[in-house]
């Protein structure tokens, strides 16, 4: 049984945070912690910050865009999955969404390191390591 918050526990029990906290046996070996709705509050506020710096960050480059994922490059990337996954190549749904990014934006040259990408036929792809 947890007790109140704020009071220490002993034995197969544990000191409560908050009273959002769930905990579960250790038999079953986990426990899940809620957080409250004023701490998901903030942490979309500081997520939002972050995003907001990152995007300011990549504009502020000349040379770089960020770009929407619209529902015709969506689409192309699960077709280029289906194309390239199999049980021997775990080619994934980012992997087709770079691929296919790149190929709608006419790019010369993917670098990656993703040995996924790195097989494509499509488009020529480069290890940063050999870059120049």
């Amino acid at each position: 049984m947890a007790k109140r918050a704020g009071e220490s526990a002993q034995g197969d029990q544990m000191r409560v945070v908050s009273r959002q906290c769930s905990v579960v046996s250790k038999r079953i070996g986990c426990f899940i912690l809620c957080v409250s709705l004023s701490a998901r509050r903030l942490l979309d506020s500081v997520m939002s910050v972050i995003i907001i710096f990152i995007r300011a960050a990549i504009e502020a480059e000349s040379n770089l865009r960020v770009l929407s994922v619209t529902a015709s490059l969506a689409i192309h990337a699960a077709e280029l999955r289906r194309r390239y996954y199999s049980k021997k190549n775990a080619f994934s749904y980012n992997d087709g969404l770079y691929l296919a990014t790149g190929l709608a934006e006419h790019a010369d040259l993917l670098i990656t390191t993703d040995p996924h990408l790195l097989a494509v036929a499509e488009l020529k792809t480069l290890r940063p390591s050999q870059y120049r």
